[in-house]
């Protein structure tokens, strides 16, 4: 096939980059239509990325060729259009699949070339679209077939699809060859197996089944060792018996000695000296505070001295308990699954 002088570059094998401000010096790079050699296969003599610019030398070719029989959405921007008399072009910069600047010139190019698309059909268009003049538009259709395996899964779609209709492409969703797993937890082996089984897909094939023990805890605080236990005890499932009990802090109770001017004074000095986790009961006064007289106070004589609180703090009790549950594991083969995209007849 033989070539010709590349529109977008005109030939130079170089195109616009930018613009220095301060010296107006022009930078240029590749021309990314003929890669820099200035010359591009004869289909391609029209083509250019700017819409605007190729809807201006697609409306020349309708005048010199008539308009097209067949228009191609290939996708990458490219449109490739077939005249009554054989001649062909790739025209560029027209979109679809979006709203925007290039579907805009795709709807004003297939307006002019006798096509009666909306925009809004445009922007669900997705790549290859045929348009053939006279003969309305019937958008693509993808539908899912599953199977054993993907050629079994490519046959039931074969089958199953409009004989007259043409298939775009295959997608292979799932191979039916990688291994999968699902979990369930129950009291026992049986349960935890009915929780896994109930997350099988539907057809899948159960290669492998696993159990093994899990090992759980709760936790209770209260007064004493025995009301924590039963606090513990409440989150225990039905059925499952406590492996071990274990206490995490026993139950007890103190006082400190704090000194301070106020009783709410005294309450932050003694919070500060419990232990962790334990809560102030009570707080009472041994000693009062003693301040100056005003007429002391007046002289500068004397102090301000600081009262003497007792404060009593009591510590819950808390309990672990660990109790077993069964885990099932179950490794299992899906079934193969293939979108199919195809192009309904139009009649």
């Amino acid at each position: 096939m033989g070539t010709v002088e590349c529109s977008h570059c005109k030939g130079t094998g170089k195109e616009w980059a930018s613009m220095s401000l301060d010296t107006g010096e022009v930078q240029y790079r590749t021309c990314s239509v003929c890669n820099g050699t200035g010359s591009v296969a004869a289909e391609k003599s029209h083509f250019t990325e700017y819409p605007d610019l190729s809807l201006q030398k697609a409306l020349q070719l309708m005048q010199r060729h008539g308009k097209p029989v067949e228009i191609c959405i290939a996708g990458d921007h490219d449109i490739r259009v077939l005249f009554e008399d054989g001649s062909r072009y790739i025209l560029g910069g027209f979109t679809v699949g979006y709203r925007g600047t290039g579907p805009d010139y795709t709807e004003r190019l297939l307006n002019a070339a006798g096509f009666n698309i909306s925009i809004d059909e445009i922007a669900e268009m997705k790549p290859p679209v045929t348009l053939v003049a006279g003969q309305p538009y019937v958008a693509p259709k993808t539908l899912a077939f599953s199977a054993p395996t993907i050629e079994e899964a490519k046959k039931t779609a074969q089958k199953s699809i409009p004989s007259d209709a043409k298939i775009i492409a295959y997608e292979v969703v799932c191979d039916g060859t990688t291994l999968r797993t699902v979990e369930g937890v129950g009291v026992s082996e049986d349960a935890a197996f009915q929780i896994a089984n109930r997350c099988l897909p539907e057809g899948a094939v159960l290669e492998q089944k696993n159990v093994r023990d899990e090992f759980r805890h709760l936790r209770g605080k209260d007064s004493s060792e025995e009301e924590a236990l039963q606090k513990a005890k409440q989150g225990l499932p039905k059925g499952v018996a406590i492996e071990q009990k274990k206490v995490l802090q026993p139950e007890s109770q103190g006082e400190v000695t704090v000194e301070a001017f106020s009783k709410e004074e005294a309450k932050v000095r003694a919070e500060n000296q419990l232990p962790m986790g334990a809560a102030l009961k009570s707080i009472h006064c041994t000693r009062e505070p003693r301040f100056r007289s005003g007429f002391l106070a007046l002289l500068g004589i004397g102090k301000d001295e600081r009262g003497i609180y007792t404060a009593t703090w009591r510590q819950p009790c808390e309990v672990m308990v660990t109790y077993r549950v069964k885990k099932v594991i179950l490794s299992y083969r899906p079934k193969a699954v293939v979108k199919v995209r195809f192009q309904p007849s139009s009649n």
